[in-house]
């Protein structure tokens, strides 16, 4: 691929340069080659060597490099071993240097992705951001020093200076913040959001700490905020539900539900409106007799009744026996 006088105008004006310079021997300083490279002294310096190709700056690239191509470098050996990786953008100072076979990888800043050799897919934006990336893939770093220490981890997401700073082969994290997650080695699948959020993590899966520091080790657990004093969360307060428990909070924030101890009692609510009469239930089943009770105490004497009628004359009785006979006088 031949170079245009402008594109060999422009990358020369990037050292200052005249576009005539390039053509006077007497300044031994830099020249153009039959290949379309132009030297530095006895550096490469613009060169479009293998396919679709553009590497500009000191030793920028590899003249021997070969595959698919598509790469871009500017900068002091930005994409310097390449061999035949593609698709891989450099912009920096060794960005992306040791790179060989990695593909679509973006680094911009001085180091960022300086060590990566065949990880993919990764951006880093910042100085030394993903600096020490061997084969992690699917990584974003933006800021100076985000996943610096990066070696194998693959799918973390780093904004912030030092977020993510001393992970090595952690996965599927996100840290957003100034040191966030600055400790965290191998710990997987955290979030952490604020500055120095989650910074006492090391080896914990699974935390989501919002605007805390967290604690080392622990996995599986949520921290919201430090030092606040009061919280506000809508679309809870006069919001019924089908059904729960009670929740309780301890002297440290947590929250749970086993052990609530029972609260003072709060005002007795406003009466609600009546609500409208129910259907009559079913006649309920007869229930048992119950126990003969006691039996109560005589009442007063009543009136005297009415006379009755005289009953009939019953019938002659039999004739007595005759009686003793009496003394003669």
């Amino acid at each position: 691929m031949k170079l245009s006088f402008h594109l060999i105008y422009t990358a020369v004006s990037l050292v200052s340069f005249s576009p005539t310079a390039i053509f006077a021997a007497s300044t031994g300083d830099i020249h153009l080659t039959k290949e379309s490279i132009i030297y530095k002294e006895d550096k490469a310096f613009v060169h479009t060597s293998g396919y679709e190709n553009i590497f500009i700056g000191l030793n920028a690239g590899n003249l021997t490099t070969s595959g698919l191509g598509g790469n871009s470098a500017i900068g002091h050996l930005a994409l310097s071993a390449i061999t035949t990786a593609k698709y891989n953008t450099a912009l920096g100072s060794k960005a992306l240097m040791n790179n060989l076979t990695g593909d679509n990888n973006s680094a911009f800043g001085v180091n960022a992705l300086l060590n990566n050799t065949i990880g993919d897919n990764n951006v880093a934006m910042g100085t030394g951001a993903l600096q020490m990336n061997l084969s992690g893939r699917f990584n974003h770093a933006l800021g100076v020093n985000a996943l610096v220490q990066n070696t194998k981890g693959s799918s973390n997401i780093a904004i912030g200076s030092n977020s993510l700073l001393t992970n090595t082969i952690g996965n599927s994290n996100l840290a957003i913040g100034t040191n966030s997650l600055f400790n965290n080695t191998s710990g997987g699948n955290n979030i952490a959001l604020g500055f120095e959020a989650g910074i006492n993590l090391t080896n914990g899966n699974n935390n989501i700490d919002i605007g805390n520091g967290g604690v080392s080790g622990e996995s599986d657990t949520i921290r919201l905020g430090n030092l606040q004093k009061s919280t506000y969360i809508a679309g809870i307060y006069n919001n019924p539900t089908n059904a729960g428990i009670a929740v309780c909070i301890d002297a440290s924030g947590k929250i749970g539900t086993n052990g609530c101890a029972t609260g003072l009692k709060g005002d007795t609510g406003l009466t609600g409106a009546r609500g409208l009469k129910g259907d009559t239930g079913a006649t309920g089943a007869k229930g048992d007799t119950g126990v003969k009770g006691d039996t109560g105490a005589t009442g007063a004497k009543g009136d005297t009744g009415v006379k009755g009628d005289t009953g009939a004359t019953g019938a002659k009785g039999d004739t007595g026996l005759q009686g003793i006979k009496g003394d003669t006088g």
